[in-house]
């Protein structure tokens, strides 16, 4: 999710100027000790990795930069959801 994260910022003009706060350390621990990222990736690996269950990132805040209080996980079909609104 980091790398996809840096992708976007690369290579999507709708981010630029956008920023991550964090390094992919910080990412990875505040992941791997958040209850609704666990809860995700559960139920994505019991649906055999259903693309649409897949584990996102998104940030709470799409005018803000990626934080580490800006982000949340979200199954991909939450956040295209959310995109949509």
């Amino acid at each position: 999710m980091f790398t996809i994260i840096k992708r976007r910022l690369a290579h999507k003009p709708s981010y630029l100027g956008r920023k991550i706060l964090f390094s992919k350390d910080e990412f990875v621990a505040k992941v791997l000790a958040d209850p609704a990222y666990l809860k995700i990736f559960n139920k994505w690996r019991i649906a055999d990795f259903e693309y649409g269950l897949t584990p996102t990132v998104d940030r709470i805040k799409n005018d803000k930069d990626y934080s580490l209080d800006n982000i949340q996980i979200l199954t991909l079909i939450e956040n295209s959801r959310k995109g949509k609104r």
